[in-house]
């Protein structure tokens, strides 16, 4: 009876032992499987987060303006070797220079970022265009249409007194006074070429009235735009405008220069 007990203790002991080392094992499998599941979690929320600053990258970098319109983002001269003005493009014998260029970039420059916020210029716009290559399409309007208008200023007896280029002087050196030298120098602004941006701008608006005027009274006393509405007179006042000078556009004789090429708008600066 004895014996048959100390058997049966011997066995719980043994069972104990057991049941302790079996425990032991499993916790070291549990703590395993855990360790795993938790490195993997890690990694998956590296590489996640490693995809998402790969995207932030690529949309915040993008495609320069230089690589899609071909175009290099080199530093545009100022003035040509002997001090003289760089001549950019050249309208029925009329020069344009660099230093006038520039004036025409820095309100371009001023205007888009106003309308699109910072770094706009590789926007692709609805008709696959850059906001870049638009503005410079804008840029090159504006200069042969004001030129355009200009070569036609005798034709209407149109000058500026020399009251009123003082006056557009002074309004250039007040503009230059408020940038400053630090920026003006930055974007290679100086008061004679705004001057001459001003006076150019001056006539070219005098030309357009006075061709307007003469068109609106060759019209009014045509029959066939008496019976028109003023909104209606108004429209056919316009067409008849924009065709003499598309008719104007066509005749004229425009030239650019290698330099107009390396011109990337929103570059400087």
């Amino acid at each position: 009876m004895s014996k048959n007990k100390a058997n049966t203790g011997a066995l719980c002991a043994v069972l104990v032992i057991v049941a302790m080392i079996v425990g032991i094992l499993i916790g070291i499998l549990i703590g395993r499987t855990m360790g795993s599941s938790s490195q993997n979690q890690e990694s998956e929320t590296f590489l996640e987060t490693t995809d998402l600053n790969v995207g932030e990258s690529q949309t915040d970098t993008g495609t320069s303006v230089e690589e899609q319109t071909g175009q290099n983002n080199e530093t545009v001269p100022q003035s040509g070797e002997s001090g003289g003005e760089v001549t950019v493009l050249t309208i029925n014998g009329r020069s344009v220079s660099m230093e006038e260029i520039n004036y025409y970039l820095y309100q371009q420059r001023d205007y888009f970022v106003r309308e699109y916020g910072e770094e706009p210029w590789s926007i692709v716009m609805d008709d696959g265009r850059t906001v870049g290559e638009y503005a410079k399409e804008q840029l090159y309007n504006d200069i042969v249409r004001t030129q355009v208008l200009i070569g036609h200023a005798q034709d209407y007896g149109i000058s500026l007194a020399d009251e009123m280029n003082a006056q557009l002087a002074d309004s250039a050196q007040e503009y230059v006074d408020g940038l400053g030298s630090e920026i003006c120098q930055q974007f290679g602004l100086n008061t004679s070429a705004i001057a001459k941006v001003y006076q150019d701008q001056e006539l070219a608006n005098a030309v357009t009235t006075a061709v307007r005027d003469e068109l609106s009274a060759q019209m009014e006393s045509d029959e066939n735009y008496s019976g028109l509405s003023e909104e209606d007179f108004s429209s056919a006042l316009d067409d008849a405008y924009n065709a003499l000078y598309t008719q104007w556009l066509e005749d004229a004789d425009i030239q650019t220069t290698d330099i107009w090429d390396t011109i990337v708008v929103g570059s400087a600066g």
